[in-house]
């Protein structure tokens, strides 16, 4: 199984607008991501469908478009970023306006440039190392990549497109390197990755014996699938 290229390792954040981006510049330059900015929605838009993003800034108001019309650009299955996480970046007088939208569970919210410097850093840094993850009960198979052996079955109790938490009768050790292989409901083929142990539940605290795992590489067009079953499930709890 290949492992995944430096566009899928690197998270890449793309930054969109103008006088409002500007005020946040100093913070994301100092980010350990891969920033990029343009100017305006419809250029953003056209970016986010040819190259993958994680997490989007965008500078309310756009130039150019609304965010309803940005959010179905972005949105549309052909997209590289269908589940990119959003933040609107707006001031204290657009904020309420900016926090009314919508976009199927994965806008994080709206933050004001008006708020305190450390505050406004600490909210950034944050929005960033989050990605969308959805419960989800799905069958897995774990195989240790060194170990060899017959797969472990499993299920996953949550799901983003940077991990899965399963459970599992039998517990791997931190650092073991697994292939996974995820059977969504109804799906005619399987999601196949490579994964790495990063912990063991404490059951007695969090009420289940389980694994932590990490992506690393998936298998052919498998990221793709991942990113539209997130999608689908995180859809099902917008009222």
């Amino acid at each position: 199984m290949p492992v995944e290229d430096e566009f899928h390792r690197q998270e890449r954040i793309l930054a969109i607008g103008g006088e409002v981006v500007d005020v946040i510049a100093p913070f994301l330059e100092m980010a350990p991501y891969r920033i990029e900015r343009v100017p305006s929605g419809r250029m953003a838009v056209l970016l986010a469908s040819k190259m993958r993003y994680q997490h989007l800034l965008v500078g309310y108001p756009l130039p150019d478009i609304g965010l309803v019309e940005f959010f179905d650009a972005l949105r549309r299955p052909e997209s590289a970023s269908p589940t990119a996480r959003l933040l609107v970046v707006t001031d204290d007088s657009h904020l309420a306006q900016a926090s009314a939208y919508r976009d199927e569970g994965f806008i994080a919210g709206a933050i004001s440039i008006d708020l305190d410097v450390d505050e406004l850093a600490e909210m950034l840094t944050s929005f960033m190392k989050t990605a969308p993850r959805v419960k989800a009960a799905m069958e897995v198979e774990l195989s240790a990549i060194d170990g060899g052996g017959y797969p472990l079955l499993a299920e996953t109790v949550n799901l983003s497109e940077s991990g899965a938490l399963v459970v599992t009768d039998e517990i791997l050790p931190a650092g073991t390197k697994v292939l996974i292989r995820i059977k969504p409901p109804r799906a005619k083929r399987p999601i196949d990755a490579q994964a790495v142990v990063v912990r063991t539940t404490n059951a007695k605290l969090e009420g289940l014996a389980g694994l932590g795992l990490r992506f690393v590489g998936f298998e052919g067009d498998s990221f793709a699938r991942l990113a539209v079953q997130i999608r689908s499930l995180l859809a099902e709890y917008v009222v």
